[in-house]
């Protein structure tokens, strides 16, 4: 009762192996020569096409005018104001707004750029998504003054968990190179820093 099943199964198994099947018909065939060739750009698939590659500095590396992140974080600023994008090789002012900028769009990136560096958190404390803290976190900004009351700032990188942070910033000597310096708790602590995070 079932020898002849096995035999049916047997035979298309064999048609199918050597493709000794019916012939197909063109639509079919057309359709199947087709998923079988690869498309000839692969498609890139976006989650937020609005958001824009974001520039990334490397330590050492001077940026001028006409660096390729210069340009990008330039471009960027000058969708929001263009007073806020300068001459020359990049700042760290330029910077800093740029960073901001990509963390939250809800904070008058023109108010902070005629805010003295070093006072930035006076500008934006009371906003809703941003806190002013005495403590750390990774990507906050950075501000201290020193005893000449020379205002300074950097973006926290990295924050190890023995609380040593790695701070970027834009040197002016040479101007427009970017460093990163780590600073154990005991050297941060000193300047006595105000850390702001645009990120709740």
């Amino acid at each position: 009762m079932w020898l002849p099943s096995l035999w049916a199964v047997l035979a298309d198994l064999w048609r199918f192996v050597w493709r000794r099947d019916e012939p197909r018909s063109t639509a079919v065939q057309q359709l199947l020569a087709d998923s079988a060739t690869p498309p000839a750009q692969p498609a890139l698939i976006t989650l937020d096409t609005q958001r824009t590659a974001t520039a990334r500095l490397h330590t050492g590396t001077l940026y001028t005018a006409a660096s390729a992140q210069t340009l990008q974080i330039r471009q960027q600023l000058m969708q929001h104001d263009p007073q806020l994008a300068q001459t020359g090789n990049l700042s760290i002012i330029e910077w800093l707004l740029y960073a901001i900028a990509i963390q939250t769009n809800s904070v008058s990136l023109l108010a902070l750029r005629m805010s003295p560096l070093g006072r930035w958190h006076q500008t934006v404390k009371g906003l809703s998504d941003v806190r002013v803290e005495v403590e750390p976190t990774t990507g906050a900004l950075m501000e201290w003054t020193d005893q000449e009351h020379i205002g300074h700032a950097g973006l926290v990188v990295r924050l190890a968990p023995d609380s040593q942070i790695t701070l970027g910033r834009i040197s002016d000597i040479p101007s427009g190179t970017y460093t990163e310096e780590a600073m154990t708790e005991t050297v941060w602590r000193e300047l006595r820093p105000v850390f702001t995070r645009f990120r709740v």
